[in-house]
């Protein structure tokens, strides 16, 4: 059986360059072809699958800084929600750098730390990594400093989604 139908350069191309023209196509740094409207095309799906985070909407227009705003705001939530789900009964704080939660900070310690900075006081609290014992420790006022309190983590997640400035 034989088809009269001539073949045409679209009919050899791979399926993702079958309708590019060729001055839309270049080799990226790996030395394959890509199309250049790559980076254009996948924030597109990007902000197609995070509507209804930071403020983006079906409905409207949007920037690729409320994107990345989006895709931030995702990434602080999957962090907030790993960090409640090991959290020891009693923690009062977390921090989210050393990955450890904190109860008991000595507020005489802190005080003093707070009300005399150049004198580097140590501030005693108990720590405790995921699913271990509490330990005692101490720390300087910089990583007290930088521990959020549980229920702020809760209250976070509870408004997850909403518009963020900044």
């Amino acid at each position: 059986m034989s088809n009269k139908q001539e073949v045409t350069e679209q009919d050899i191309r791979l399926p993702q360059f079958r309708d590019a023209k060729l001055e839309d196509l270049e080799f990226d740094a790996t030395g394959e072809v890509v199309r250049k409207d790559r980076f254009q095309t996948s924030m597109r799906k990007l902000y197609g699958k995070l509507c209804g985070i930071n403020g983006l909407s079906s409905h409207g227009s949007w920037t690729c800084e409320q994107v990345v705003g989006a895709v931030e705001q995702l990434l602080r939530f999957k962090q907030l929600v790993l960090a409640l789900n090991t959290l020891p009964e009693d923690a009062e704080f977390y921090h989210f750098e050393c990955d450890v939660y904190v109860k008991d900070i000595d507020q005489e310690h802190l005080q003093i730390a707070r009300s005399e900075p150049e004198a580097s006081h140590l501030i005693n609290h108990m720590v405790c990594e995921d699913d271990s014992a509490w330990e005692e420790n101490s720390a300087w006022l910089g990583y007290i400093d930088h521990l959020i309190s549980i229920d702020d983590m809760k209250k976070e997640i509870a408004n997850f989604g909403e518009v963020r400035n900044g």
